[in-house]
């Protein structure tokens, strides 16, 4: 079963409307009834947070806190509805890099139950951290809160606004790990250890045979794969990326800020600290699939020039075929954001971190001349 390990986010992008996808048939297509259901639980989040800032104009909150919060959800449900448009008018693409898997797949002989490294109970982990998380956020919002309906309506409105963005982002994550997984047993094909030649399964007979052509092939696929789903992604990945570094950002900045003689403080101090964990949780999965991939896909020509490379012994394979050494001396693969606008890897969480820090400095700074 090709998507097994994408089935438990799929599993919770449907429960709450972050996934217009189904695994129906070996297939993971989009449905009309995910885009509907999508969109009406998009429509009436946006309308709880439309009444929520209505019911809330006579609270005590600085005008400051109340634009800051006002500006990152607009641009978190544009984040939202940049997503479910994306996938249906980019499904195409989506197909054709499943198309590319599947030829890796019939090459390679490569089995996702026997070879893959990720199994489906890691999905469910994931899946549960993240679900635990808003829900802890939605709660919290609930106690913090002074009114009855208010507190309710900014409870649903935390759990779900979050929610379905992160279900979004797993979605994605779940596309990463099933060409990591392909890109790790390609890295496998060429580089055998000796300890691992008595566990030979399913592709014990291929491997004598593969040649520096094959590898070429393959890779190719798993490239072409990557770069329609990097295609797919590319605003939402900008979207998402700028939206929760400027969420967590927030976070922290109010817990700098809040007057500790305020009502129910500490449930607004946990609530803004769990936030802040969850955004920067949601940043890292998305930089840490994408490093992980381009780390991957780039190792797979220093395992071909490896002196322990099945491939590197057979002489003439590699010495004699200039344009598959041509290909894998200049082909790298990155997976960046807003049509190459950056790079994103793992570097990027450390250039964000300095960003937050340096401006929080001079906020702090701004605030106490004040």
């Amino acid at each position: 079963m090709m998507f097994n390990i994408i089935k438990p986010f799929n599993w919770g992008g449907r429960a709450f409307g972050g996934s217009l996808y189904e695994v129906t048939n070996n297939n993971y297509v989009v449905t009309i009834k995910g885009i509907i259901y999508s969109i009406l639980l998009g429509l009436f989040g946006l309308a709880n947070s439309v009444l929520s800032c209505y019911l809330s104009v006579n609270d005590t909150s600085s005008l400051k806190v109340k634009f800051l919060t006002i500006g990152r959800t607009i641009i978190g449900y544009c984040c939202f509805f940049l997503d479910i448009f994306m996938t249906v008018y980019l499904n195409k693409r989506l197909t054709s890099a499943f198309n590319h898997l599947r030829i890796y797949d019939i090459t390679s002989k490569f089995n996702e139950k026997m070879d893959g490294k990720i199994k489906p109970f890691h999905s469910s982990i994931l899946t549960l951290i993240v679900i635990t998380c808003w829900i802890t956020v939605g709660l919290l919002t609930y106690c913090t809160g002074s009114t009855g309906i208010l507190s309710i309506l900014n409870g649903i409105e935390y759990f779900h606004f979050y929610m379905s963005i992160s279900m979004q982002i797993l979605n994605f994550c779940g596309l990463m790990m099933m060409i990591y997984q392909r890109f790790d047993n390609l890295c496998y094909l060429i580089i055998q250890k000796e300890s691992t030649k008595i566990n030979i399964k399913i592709i014990s007979h291929f491997l004598k045979n593969v040649g520096l052509r094959d590898v070429w092939r393959m890779h190719c696929s798993l490239a072409k794969a990557a770069e329609e789903i990097n295609t797919i992604y590319s605003l939402q990945l900008f979207g998402w990326v700028f939206t929760f570094s400027l969420n967590a950002l927030s976070r922290i900045y109010s817990i700098m800020t809040i007057d500790n003689n305020s009502d129910n403080c500490n449930f607004f101090i946990l609530r803004e600290l769990v936030s802040a964990i969850g955004s920067f949780l949601n940043v890292f999965i998305i930089a840490l699939s994408c490093h992980l991939i381009s780390r991957r896909a780039n190792q797979v020509a220093e395992n071909i020039f490896s002196p322990i490379s099945t491939i590197r012994s057979k002489r003439n394979s590699v010495e004699g075929d200039n344009a598959a050494n041509a290909y894998f001396c200049n082909k790298k693969l990155y997976f960046t954001a807003a049509a190459g606008l950056f790079v994103i890897r793992l570097p990027l969480l450390l250039s964000i971190v300095g960003a937050m820090t340096t401006y929080l400095v001079i906020l702090h700074k701004s605030s106490s001349n004040a």
